[in-house]
């Protein structure tokens, strides 16, 4: 019976990653009790708890990936009576430097036996810090994958020197969350990418930076076209100010912590350090 359960819920939790390589909100439901006791941490993220906050998690994250492919160690299963949970490490293939990275979190999935399914009621990811690992070769194009939750989710960018780092405090203003995702608009534009493409990336970056609770820290934005951009939101007196200091492509990388490459000012916004 042991035997059998366990085998169970390997399989259940191998549909927990087929459903989040599809990037397929269909194939997730299917995963997850819908139920108010649900809970789920994304790596960097505040807690989401009951089904609605858990799915919308993922449609954001759905909503800003091109692609995502797993694979799994360390993996252990245990059961006892109608919990399941399995532990284990994803290797996440990503891009930097134009050449494929792994990145890896270390994740916790719990099952509950709900009728004859073991459907998931609990998932945790925590990155892995360390140097990434590079495999040989090139991804292509169509499998890179869009670093923009990424980024934001695991806060790899840090400033150096003595410059402090603010976050917008004012989300629930409607005006507040359309001068952000105007300006960081205004600067993709400037920075040379498409009109459309900037559009989607100021969204969709809007949209984390307000519902993920990411706390005061620098985020980045991935671009279709390869570019690397990393901004911070700085308190200047009683305004707010965003920032771009680093833009990479390639193997070119460009960072400026005493200037800045753009500023805009975020009038209308509130923000703390």
């Amino acid at each position: 019976m042991v035997e059998q359960r366990i085998e169970e819920i390997t399989r259940a939790n191998l549909a927990f990653y087929a459903a989040f390589e599809s990037l397929d909100m269909l194939q997730m439901d299917k995963v997850w009790a819908h139920l108010e006791y649900v809970t789920c941490i994304h790596p960097g993220w505040s807690l989401r708890s009951d089904w609605p906050a858990v799915r919308d998690s993922w449609v954001l994250i759905f909503n800003n990936t091109f692609s995502m492919k797993f694979e799994l160690s360390d993996v252990q299963v245990q059961v006892a009576g109608d919990l399941g949970w399995v532990i284990c490490t994803e290797h996440l293939t990503s891009r930097q430097d134009d050449q494929p990275v792994e990145t890896r979190v270390l994740a916790t999935n719990l099952f509950e036996r709900i009728g004859d399914e073991w459907l998931m009621i609990h998932h945790h990811g925590s990155p892995v810090m360390g140097q990434p690992h590079r495999w040989g070769g090139r991804m292509s194009g169509e499998n890179r994958r869009s670093l923009g939750v990424g980024w934001l989710a695991l806060g790899l960018f840090f400033l150096s020197g003595c410059t402090t780092v603010a976050q917008v405090t004012t989300w629930s203003d409607e005006s507040c969350r359309q001068k952000v995702k105007d300006q960081l608009q205004s600067i993709l534009t400037d920075e040379g990418e498409q009109g459309d493409i900037a559009n989607r990336l100021a969204v969709n970056t809007t949209v984390v930076l307000a519902t993920g609770s990411l706390g005061p820290r620098p985020f980045g934005v991935s671009s279709p076209s390869g570019t690397d951009y990393s901004f911070f939101v700085q308190r200047k007196g009683e305004g707010c100010l965003l920032r771009l200091f680093g833009r990479q492509k390639g193997f070119t990388r460009y960072t400026n912590n005493l200037t800045y490459i753009s500023t805009r000012s975020l009038d209308g916004c509130a923000c703390a350090e």
